[in-house]
């Protein structure tokens, strides 16, 4: 399903020295490395990487399993079944 990027918050796991990954599946949209997205609590973060299976990559659409890395972010700042926008 094509449209506006959402993602609800499945899960998230701290990396030391990295940052927070935020994980979820890519319900509508795209996103990109680079892309500020915004939470449904009013936080707004760049992502710095975005993760499918094993591997990074540059880009996710719709029905991707993803994880996104944010180095500004820790487990405090988001909470599972948070909504993400673009």
């Amino acid at each position: 399903m094509e449209g506006p990027f959402t993602l609800r918050v499945e899960d998230t796991f701290f990396i030391k020295g990295k940052g927070l990954v935020v994980t979820g599946v890519l319900r509508n949209g795209s996103v990109d490395v680079g892309d500020y997205v915004s939470f449904s609590d009013g936080l707004t973060a760049k992502i710095d990487s975005i993760i499918i299976g094993k591997s990074q990559v540059n880009s996710a659409k719709d029905g991707d399993n993803i994880g996104l890395l944010f180095s500004n972010l820790t487990k405090k700042d988001v909470k599972i079944g948070t909504e993400m926008t673009k």
